[in-house]
């Protein structure tokens, strides 16, 4: 069965772009990138220690922006979310919902979208 989460694949009709994008806006390390006919990727470093990768890649049947962008939400614990959205707004990121408090009353949350729309959530502690 399942035994360890090795990262997430976002699929994009322009993935250059989103790679660039999520390399800008969040400073992510590249490690991989695939340039083959049947596959086209680019590997970003999340959390080396656990070897977790965020992929932004091409794929035949995605085109355009997402169109349920709620579906899927992608999260990433952060270490102080009130600080990576002055960052992040500095860097023109488009926000759905500004920090807060989660109901919980543990987590401070942050969610915005990505260049196709989907949609990131950023969590630290409280």
């Amino acid at each position: 069965m399942l035994k360890k989460f090795e990262g997430f694949t976002i699929w994009s009709e322009d993935y250059k772009s989103l790679a660039n994008w999520y390399k800008e806006k969040f400073n992510l390390k590249q490690v991989l990138e695939v340039d083959i006919p049947e596959d086209k990727a680019i590997a970003f470093e999340i959390d080396p220690s656990n070897d977790m990768y965020l992929w932004i890649g091409y794929h035949s049947e995605v085109k355009g922006k997402t169109k349920e962008p709620y579906r899927l939400m992608i999260s990433y614990f952060v270490d102080d979310v009130d600080k990576i959205y002055e960052t992040l707004k500095e860097r023109g990121v488009e926000f759905i919902a500004e920090p807060h408090d989660s109901p919980t009353g543990d987590l401070r949350v942050l969610t915005a979208k990505d260049l196709d729309g989907n949609i990131i959530q950023m969590f630290s502690k409280l």
